[in-house]
């Protein structure tokens, strides 16, 4: 098979890209070799919508009511995608209702001082280049730093459990992006946050993670050892499961094994 070691070695990794190569690695030959991607998807669109909303409020472009406005009236508009299933009208309802009860009632989150509000952010692990987009990190009434991640999924807070559940394991895979993020906000302020949080507004609660410099070191090694993975790869084999190929992967309408 073509080298393409020259195309791999030049790229800007992200945490999405290399969970993308362990979603489907013939996926991600498809969209960041060969530079496919045809389409759009009705999860990504509402969890974009929903994070260009919160993002207005936070550097202040927007009020809680307007940002509530703007997603009953622009719902449609903003999330067009439909799912392959015979339950998408009942799926897009529930978004739609999930969405409007989470602004209705709407917390933010307090801040002394905010860092950055989704706001792109270069760096580096070992020789590789990084870019990453922060939703919220900043100083809390505390005082603490904090990095906070608007996320859709409907993530579960940690059992505590001496084994680790599924969810827990689910978990500490999501970590590693706010770990990964830790490097810009370090280099941004000299120090690590306290505390990793998901704003899981769909579900409406707030997961909350101290920061462990071991979980630290081995969100690190995993970005590295994807990477490692990557460069060797020839076969560029299928994996994504059913779902994923059918509703998520913006090369579904183009790819000969969604069938």
């Amino acid at each position: 098979m073509q080298d393409f070691s020259l195309i791999i070695d030049g790229m800007t990794w992200s945490y999405s890209r290399l969970t993308a190569y362990t979603t489907c690695p013939y996926s991600w030959f498809l969209k960041y070799i060969l530079g496919e991607d045809t389409s759009s998807n009705f999860y990504a669109e509402y969890g974009t919508f929903m994070h260009e909303l919160l993002s207005k409020f936070y550097k202040n472009e927007a009020s809680k009511d307007s940002i509530l406005l703007e997603f009953l009236t622009g719902f449609s508009h903003n999330v067009p995608s439909i799912v392959d299933s015979q339950y998408f009208e009942s799926t897009k309802e529930k978004y739609f209702d999930l969405g409007a009860e989470y602004l209705e009632t709407f917390k933010p989150f307090d801040f002394k001082k905010l860092i950055t509000v989704e706001g792109e952010h270069n760096f580096k692990i070992d020789k590789y280049k990084f870019t990453g987009f922060i939703d919220l990190a900043g100083y809390d009434e505390n005082n603490d730093l904090v990095i906070i991640d608007h996320k859709s999924k409907d993530l579960k807070p940690r059992s505590n459990r001496k084994k680790p559940t599924l969810t827990d394991i689910e978990l500490d895979e999501y970590l590693q992006q706010l770990y990964l993020y830790c490097i810009p906000i370090f280099n941004l302020t000299g120090e690590y946050p306290k505390w990793l949080k998901y704003n899981c507004f769909k579900a409406d609660k707030v997961i909350v993670e101290p920061f462990v410099m071991a979980n630290f070191e081995k969100a690190k090694r995993w970005a590295r050892h994807i990477i490692e993975f990557i460069q060797e790869e020839r076969k560029w084999e299928p994996t994504g499961n059913y779902i994923y190929c059918k509703d998520i992967c913006n090369n579904r309408n183009i790819c000969e094994y969604v069938d």
